[in-house]
C-alpha cells in the first residue's frame, strides 16, 4: 500500500514537467453545463448505467471476497491476490480481442449479453471451492471484458458533438460512483445478514446479491429488446 502511494506521488510530481498545449483547446465549460449536456443525450444512459453497475459489483468484490476467502477457505494473502489477479488481469488481457469482436457484432448486444453472463458468474462465486474457484475467476474476468469494452466504446460513440472528453468523464464518474457505493452497500448488507446467518453464509449471500443486480437489469433490458420494445439500448 505504501509503495502504491509512492508511485501515485511520483506520477503527480512528474506531471508538472508535462508540456500543456496552449492552443486548440475547447472552451472550458461550467460543470452545470456539462451535466445538462450529458443528461440531454439519452443514448448515454445505457453505457453509464452499466459503467455504474460494473464498478458497483467490483466494489462488492473487493470489500467482501478477501474476507470471505479467509473465513471459508483459510486463504493466505498470496492466494487471495492470485484469485483477484486471475479476475482483473484476464479482463485487461482480453480487452483487445473484445475490441476486435465488437467490429463484427453489435456493441449493444455484447454489452447486454456480456453483462448478463458476468452477473451470473459473479453471483455464483460462492458455489465453487478451490481449485475450481480459480477457473471461475478467469471466466469472471473474461465476461467482465466482454461487457466493459462495449460500455467504453458506446460512451465515446454516443457523445454529443465535439464533447467526447466530457462523455468519457461522465463514464468514469458513473463508474466511480458505483465503486464508492459498492463497498458501502455490501457492508450494510453484511451487518444485516450476519445477524441472521453465519458470517461465511452472509458474505456468500452478499456476493450473490451483487451479481444478481446486474443479472436483473441486463435480463430486463434484453427481454424488452427481444420483445421489440424501446429501452435504454435504443
Amino acid at each position: 500500500l505504501s509503495l502504491g502511494g509512492l508511485v501515485m506521488l511520483a506520477v503527480a510530481l512528474l506531471s508538472f514537467g508535462l508540456e500543456i498545449p496552449k492552443s486548440g483547446l475547447s472552451k472550458r465549460q461550467k460543470l452545470s453545463e456539462i451535466l445538462k449536456m450529458l443528461a440531454g443525450e439519452p443514448r448515454l444512459r445505457l453505457p453509464y448505467l452499466f459503467a455504474f453497475l460494473d464498478r458497483f459489483t467490483v466494489g462488492f468484490f473487493v470489500a467482501s471476497f478477501p474476507i470471505y476467502a479467509v473465513i471459508r477457505y483459510g486463504f493466505t494473502p498470496g492466494q487471495i491476490g492470485a484469485h483477484i489477479a486471475a479476475f482483473m488481469l484476464t479482463m485487461g488481457l482480453l480487452c483487445r480481442p473484445v475490441v476486435m469482436l465488437s467490429r463484427r457484432f453489435s456493441q449493444t448486444h455484447l454489452l447486454l449479453w456480456g453483462s448478463l453472463i458476468y452477473g451470473a458468474f459473479f453471483a455464483s462465486i460462492g458455489l465453487f471451492d478451490p481449485p475450481l474457484l480459480m477457473v471461475w475467476m478467469f471466466l469472471l474476468g473474461a465476461a467482465s471484458a466482454l461487457m466493459f469494452i462495449p460500455t467504453l466504446q458506446l460512451s465515446a460513440a454516443r457523445a454529443p458533438d465535439q464533447n467526447v472528453g466530457a462523455s468519457m468523464g461522465g463514464f468514469n464518474s458513473a463508474g466511480s460512483l458505483g465503486f464508492l457505493l459498492g463497498p458501502l452497500v455490501s457492508g450494510v448488507l453484511i451487518s444485516l445478514l450476519s445477524g441472521l446467518y453465519s458470517v461465511e453464509s452472509a458474505y456468500g449471500i452478499v456476493l450473490f446479491i451483487g451479481g444478481s443486480v446486474e443479472v436483473l437489469v441486463a435480463g430486463y433490458l434484453i427481454s424488452r429488446s427481444l420483445a421489440g420494445e424501446r429501452t435504454l439500448a435504443d
